[in-house]
């Protein structure tokens, strides 16, 4: 991994471990930072980081995330309602749920991964619309 986060409450503090980690990088990885990538900001308004917003005391799930999310479990319960294949659907799950233990998003994993009743619906519908076929 090659991103990182730092977050303090004081700038001057963030200015020094910048110039810390800029001379460990470069003497002892050989490395260096980006000129354009290296930020010192206030976490007021929550840090977009690897798909989620950081804040100084807590953590969410980005809404192009959680939208991202919602539209493949949408779409593997659908192959799933035409397949009975549930394969892709744990792994959608397991992926989702993943993603969710990291952030401050019990009642979201609640609400997105709780609802057994929606897949027997998806397929009952979709037996309907065969049986008026013919």
């Amino acid at each position: 991994m090659d991103d990182f986060l730092i977050i303090h409450p004081d700038r001057d503090y963030l200015k020094e471990m910048r110039d810390a980690i800029k001379m460990f990088l470069g003497y002892e990885l050989k490395l260096g930072f980006h000129p354009k990538k290296v930020i010192i900001q206030n976490v007021k308004n929550g840090l977009p980081f690897v798909g989620y917003l950081i804040f100084y005391d807590h953590v969410l799930v980005r809404g192009s995330t959680l939208l991202r999310m919602r539209r493949r479990l949408k779409k593997r319960k659908m192959e799933y309602a035409e397949t009975n294949d549930n394969k892709t659907l744990e792994a959608v799950y397991s992926a989702i749920r993943g993603h969710l233990q990291h952030a401050n998003a019990y009642q979201l994993e609640k609400n997105l991964l709780e609802d057994p009743s929606e897949i027997p619906k998806a397929r009952k519908i979709k037996e309907i619309e065969q049986l008026k076929l013919f």
